[in-house]
């Protein structure tokens, strides 16, 4: 990971500190894959996925979003999930969820392997919230 930009070496950091796997019950599991934001404060959450049934677990950057919402920030600077061949890219759930939590969000920095960088918009190309604004504002 050495080779993603040195201010992601913290990010990686913080997900590598909660990062680990540990049994819920029976093919339930949490902490395999980790999170960490930077808001735009430059504070760091921090989260990580629960593997449940029938699908009510949620990912690791749901749950380090919940964290920063808590603090009543909304504007993420960058963002690092780790799982534990690396790093690894935002599922789309994730994508949309961190695009309508703001706006400016469009801008964050995502770490999408262990070199790459990107920004959340261009994860998220013709995004349907893009046409539903320019319907209303006649743009």
């Amino acid at each position: 990971m050495d080779t993603l930009p040195v201010d992601f070496g913290p990010l990686v950091d913080a997900a590598r500190a909660v990062m680990g796997e540990f049994v819920l019950g029976p093919e339930l599991a949490a902490g395999a894959v980790a999170a960490a934001l930077r808001a735009r404060s430059g504070r760091v959450y921090t989260g990580i996925c629960l593997d449940l049934h029938c699908g009510i677990g949620f990912c690791a950057e749901h749950s380090a979003a919940a964290e920063m919402l808590k603090h009543r920030e909304t504007e993420i600077d960058a963002m690092v999930a780790l799982a534990r061949r690396g790093v690894v890219p935002p599922c789309g759930r994730c994508r949309e969820l961190l695009l309508q939590l703001s706006p400016a969000n469009v801008s964050t920095r995502v770490a999408v392997d262990d070199a790459t960088v990107v920004t959340l918009g261009s994860l998220l190309p013709r995004h349907w919230l893009d046409a539903k604004r320019a319907r209303h504002t006649g743009a």
